[in-house]
């Protein structure tokens, strides 16, 4: 099977099926859709968009999309065939605007502000408001994986430890240590991570230590809904 199909289960791991069988990636949930990058099978990626049930699929923009956020009814994502540029654009693709021409990686966009690093390296952790302006470190350490929760930014270090820190980088916080942690995402008090090293699937509270195991298939760009979890998984689970 191709890698990277969509899938949805229950917040357990159970009851999984397939909602889109071409390769997909910076898989987002907003306003009741599904959001994603693909090939659609073509040699060529586009940034489609699909009901949560995988019906009414619709590209809405062919580009060379990576680190998607949505947020305040805008995507923003970055175009990795030039020099990884910030871009926005409304939520049917029309009025694509460039942003920021300086490189932009794990990308996070909240209501008020976008979270950024600008070296694929350092992994520094910037912000700024919504318009691209006005940049400043937020954390000046290796921050990936960002994820907004309830005030605080979530990401891990080079080791897949899983920190917090508030939206000013004034207050750091060690949350889950020695858990190897990617692709995390964090709704309803539950943070879901895939193991770094095996890339397995694993849930845990988000004031617990003791990680509990999901599912052993390979799973990527995870998001949760009320009730759902979705993810590109590089297996049929």
């Amino acid at each position: 099977l191709t890698d990277n199909f969509i899938y949805r289960s229950n917040k357990n791991g159970e009851n999984t099926e397939c909602l889109y069988s071409y390769e997909a990636h910076e898989l987002t949930l907003y306003d009741g859709h599904l959001y994603f990058c693909s090939d659609m099978g073509s040699d060529s990626y586009h940034i489609c968009r699909m009901d949560i049930d995988g019906e009414n699929i619709q590209t809405l923009s062919e580009c060379n999309e990576w680190y998607m956020s949505i947020a305040a009814g805008k995507i923003y994502y970055t175009d990795y065939s030039s020099n990884r540029e910030l871009y926005k654009m409304n939520l049917d693709g029309s009025e694509r605007i460039c942003l920021s021409s300086n490189p932009c990686y794990d990308l996070l966009v909240t209501d008020e502000e976008i979270f950024f690093s600008c070296d694929g390296e350092t992994r520094k952790l910037y912000k700024m408001n919504l318009n691209g302006d006005n940049p400043i470190e937020v954390y000046s350490d290796y921050a990936k994986y960002s994820n907004y929760y309830n005030g605080r930014i979530y990401f891990t270090d080079e080791s897949g430890n899983i920190f917090s820190i508030d939206t000013d980088g004034k207050e750091l916080k060690k949350e889950f240590y020695g858990v190897n942690a990617a692709y995390i995402n964090i709704a309803s008090g539950k943070l879901v991570y895939c193991d770094s090293d095996a890339l397995d699937r694993f849930r845990l509270s988000a004031h617990s230590l003791n990680p509990r195991f999901l599912r052993t298939e390979s799973a990527k760009s995870m998001i949760q809904a009320a009730f759902e979890l979705f993810c590109c998984s590089k297996n049929a689970m």
